[in-house]
């Protein structure tokens, strides 16, 4: 069902962005896209990874479409709830055992794979001017949580930390550039690099499991243009991750 629900909007999409095609059935096609979006967004919501994986590609298609189109009210309130989904089901599940030798047809295989489909959902998403700012300040808001807080696990910390790592992929090429870093932490829309990489530089706690230091690399390595802005935090980075170890 997930499956066939996923080709019916795949080919609905294509008929509103072909050039060549008759006026009736770009009309029939706009006319049936909101109900298989509330059908692949049913299924995104499901328990099984495997199960809700199958409406990813057509999800990120509709998420192509409005980074050209812009969104709408109507657009709008479906971006909400896949968005809620997203945070919802991006962190680890508590049974996850970050194996790294897992069988092909794993529970954790699968999972991984879903996974990475949430995540370009969310980049496609963050990279849409007219909701990037909700965006940022909903991850911002997450971040906060965790600052100082004891009572999370160690799935939860991770959430909004692959959040903040993945939001760098929205971020246009030519912002992040490092020549362009001072520009780039002036701007009041980003000031979440500040507040981010404060979090991971001042928080040695949260990085108590050996998954969450190699987040907290990857981190440092999508936003290795924070030092040449503050070199002085370089060294403090350097003894966080080696004491962790």
């Amino acid at each position: 069902m997930a499956r066939t629900i996923n080709k019916i909007g795949v080919f609905l999409f294509e008929c509103i962005i072909k050039e060549k095609i008759e006026l009736e059935i770009k009309q029939r096609a706009e006319a049936m896209i909101p109900k298989a979006l509330n059908m692949a967004i049913q299924v995104l919501d499901q328990t099984s990874s495997l199960i809700s994986l199958e409406v990813s590609e057509m999800l990120a298609m509709y998420l192509s479409i409005l980074k050209k189109t812009g969104v709408n009210e109507g657009s709008t309130v479906t971006l909400q709830t896949i968005f809620q989904i997203i945070v919802k089901r991006i962190g680890y599940p508590s049974w996850y055992s970050f194996d790294q030798e897992v069988d092909a047809n794993s529970s954790e295989e699968y999972f991984d794979r879903f996974r990475n489909a949430l995540a370009i959902l969310f980049i496609n998403m963050a990279a849409i001017k007219q909701i990037q700012g909700d965006i940022v300040r909903y991850v911002s808001e997450l971040l906060n949580n965790i600052k100082g807080n004891t009572g999370f696990s160690v799935h939860e910390k991770e959430v909004p930390l692959y959040l903040f790592y993945i939001l760098g992929a929205a971020i246009s090429d030519s912002e992040i550039k490092l020549d362009n870093w001072n520009k780039l932490l002036a701007d009041p829309r980003w000031a979440i690099l500040d507040q981010g990489m404060s979090l991971v530089l001042s928080t040695a706690d949260i990085f108590s499991t050996i998954p969450l230091v190699f987040l907290g690399f990857e981190i440092m390595v999508r936003y290795a243009g924070y030092f040449e802005v503050h070199a002085d935090l370089l060294e403090s980075c350097f003894k966080l991750f080696t004491s962790e170890l």
